[in-house]
Formats: C-alpha cells, structure tokens, sequence
C-alpha cells in the first residue's frame, strides 16, 4: 500500500499538465512574437539601405547631369518654354510636384557615327510620387519620344533653386548666363527633405558660409 501511494504521489495532476501546457504555449507565443520583430525590423533594415542606396544613384545622377549643363535652348513639350535652356516650371514640364529641365553635353558619341549631337535634353519630374528622368535624342525635335526612367519610388516633392550673385531664384530668367549652384531639394516617404547643392560646370565655387550670409532669411526672387 505504502509504494502505491508513493507512486501516486510522484505523478502529476491534470490541472499539473495543464498549467505546465499553458506556460509553454505562452513561451512560445512571446518567442515567436520577437522572433517576428526581429525579421520585420531586418526587412525594413533591408528596405531602408535599398532606399538609401537608390537615392544615393539619383544624386550621382543628377550631379553628373547638372555639371554639364550648357546654355542651349530646351525641347520642352510646352512650345512657349523651348526658348529656355533652363527651366524650373512644373506645368511646363508636366509634372506632378516641381521639376528641373535643361540641356547638357557629354552625351558621347564617338567619332559622331550616330546621326545626334552630344547635346542632350534632360527633364526631372515627379509623376504619380515618382521621381522620372526624361531625355530626348535631339535638342531641336519636338516631336521626339522621350526616353523615360524612373529612379525613385515615394518622392512627393521637387523643389528647385539657383544661386547666383548672392541670391537665391526660384526660376531661371536671365538669357545668356548659367548660375553658379543649383539647390535640388527631393522629399521623400520616410525620409523627409533631402537636400543637395550642386555646382554648374563653368559656375563659381560658392562657400557654405556665402551662402548662409547672403539671404540667411531663405527669400527668393
């Protein structure tokens, strides 16, 4: 009777086995919530760098593009604005939010077998919160299609300026000259404002302390 009883004694009751099942099941849940954490955090880790990479490219691009800005009238869709080698004019440009367009040169074509000069339009606008880089084969043909990449998914805003002679303008004006910086400011889902100052191939080296001294106050023309 006595080892009976002992053996009795050393098993575990149903309400045992329950609280014990019950334990492990909320050790699971929480194990498996942070391990769902973690991978979440890893993607959107992942998904930043890709998008920190991606702009990193449309800055490179642009500031290769904006270097070899020359004074050469656009072929922009709107017949009122070719005049302009240099515009900032969103409607003009058909865009969404801001835009930038010009010519540049150094689109290469060695020993000038293509039938092309090495002029080149180029047009940045935002179309449905995307950041789209517009060339054109001719300069003078407005009849050409585009050219069109998209560089950038979850921009909302282009904003543009140029620097020149201590002043900041929100529209190019001034036929026959270039200014010495253009200010391209991109704002970004869940980056927020990205800003970047890019000087002009032929402009003059502007210091940041210029800049902040002339116009701290932000005013344009």
């Amino acid at each position: 009777m006595t080892h009976m009883r002992k053996q009795r004694q050393q098993g575990f009751t149903l309400i045992e086995v329950l609280v014990v099942m019950m334990i492990f099941a909320i050790i699971g849940i929480a194990s498996y919530q942070v391990f769902s954490q973690m991978v979440s955090a890893d993607e959107q880790t992942r998904e930043r760098q890709a998008q920190l990479q991606d702009l990193q490219y449309v800055m490179l691009t642009l500031e290769r593009d904006i270097r070899q800005i020359v004074a050469r009238p656009l072929n922009a869709p709107n017949p009122e604005q070719r005049h302009r080698y240099l515009t900032a004019d969103a409607r003009a440009l058909d865009s969404d939010s801001g835009a930038l367009g010009f010519v540049r040169s150094g689109w290469q074509n060695p020993g000038m077998q293509l039938p092309r000069s090495e002029l080149q339009p180029v047009i940045y606008r935002i179309r449905e919160n995307k950041l789209q880089r517009l060339s054109y084969p001719y300069v003078d043909d407005a009849n050409d299609e585009p050219d069109i990449r998209i560089l950038l998914s979850g921009v909302t805003a282009l904003q543009v300026r140029f620097w020149l002679n201590g002043e900041w303008l929100r529209e190019w004006q001034r036929p026959g000259a270039l200014p010495d910086l253009i200010e391209v400011t991109l704002t970004v889902d869940g980056l927020g404002d990205i800003r970047r100052l890019m000087l002009v191939n032929g402009g003059q080296f502007v210091s940041a302390d210029d800049i902040n001294g002339n116009n701290a106050d932000g005013t344009e023309r």
